[in-house]
């Protein structure tokens, strides 16, 4: 029989203080947004013949791959449109073995489709090499989530300028990429430098400054896990013979620091020497 993980759900959060204006005349009261519940168990991730079975093939440049297909019917999560709009940060399809070990993680590929009730296709590159048995595969994924609007007095509708303005270095960074942002820091790096901008942009509107009331402008941090879905995956012999070379696939490893870093106290004095 095959075992169900219960779906994990972990959130971190965080309240962020904006001190900028408002794209709008006059500031208004806070409501707080209404959201779509999140369901995870209805994402599902399965061979794109809805069979158990899965083959590790080779594709045109010599890399080894399986083709998936995820759908998000009845999830709350339209993957595709969130990820265009820089809501969702960052977004790995994993791959584990049976014994719980990882052997691929990969950014989703972006995909034409932005319907939320719509399946979409997925390759996920094998950057190692693997045996004939059974895996497992989920999503995890970094929302970025604004848990209060305002509303503009003269119009009654919401003032949009706080969630474009912070998240457009993401849409423009996932337009520019097809599989969004590199790594996950970088895009945490974007939205908040956006906020940092907008801190520093509030004496140049005409307008009263939200923080003039105590107002703030609150956004959580979600860090979602969807339900493990299994398969079984038959490797070809022409992968078999392959020799696998991780470095064709790996990202550009992190710079190296110029100095260990041995403990929380010695950070703190390597920090203030190097000034920061």
């Amino acid at each position: 029989m095959v075992q169900i993980r219960i779906p994990s759900l972990i959130f971190i959060s965080y309240a962020l203080f904006l001190l900028s204006i408002l794209n709008c005349k006059t500031s208004g009261n806070y409501i707080p947004l209404s959201k779509e519940s999140i369901d995870l168990s209805s994402v599902l991730i399965q061979a794109q013949d809805a069979s158990n079975s899965l083959e590790l093939k080779l594709d045109q440049s010599g890399n080894s791959y399986i083709d998936l297909e995820i759908s998000t019917t009845n999830s709350g999560l339209n993957l595709m449109q969130m990820i265009q709009s820089g809501e969702i940060v960052s977004h790995y399809l994993v791959l584990l073995d049976s014994t719980g070990k990882e052997v691929a993680r990969q950014n989703l590929l972006g995909s034409k489709s932005t319907n939320a009730d719509s399946r979409f296709s997925q390759r996920l590159l094998i950057t190692s090499a693997i045996q004939n048995g059974n895996y497992s595969a989920h999503l995890e994924l970094l929302l970025i989530d604004p848990i209060i609007q305002e509303l503009c007095l003269n119009s009654g509708s919401d003032c949009p300028r706080i969630k474009s303005e912070i998240l457009k270095d993401l849409k423009k960074n996932n337009k520019l990429t097809e599989d969004g942002c590199s790594s996950v820091n970088n895009c945490q790096s974007q939205y908040k430098t956006s906020i940092n901008r907008l801190n520093k942009e509030k004496d140049t509107y005409p307008y009263d400054s939200v923080t003039l009331n105590g107002n703030l402008i609150q956004y959580r941090e979600w860090n979602l896990v969807s339900r493990s879905s299994y398969f079984s995956i038959k490797v070809r012999p022409e992968v078999k013979s392959k020799k696998f070379d991780d470095s064709d696939f790996k990202e550009a490893p992190p710079r190296t620091p110029e100095k260990k870093i041995e403990s929380i106290q010695e950070q703190n004095i390597f920090r203030k020497k190097k000034g920061f």
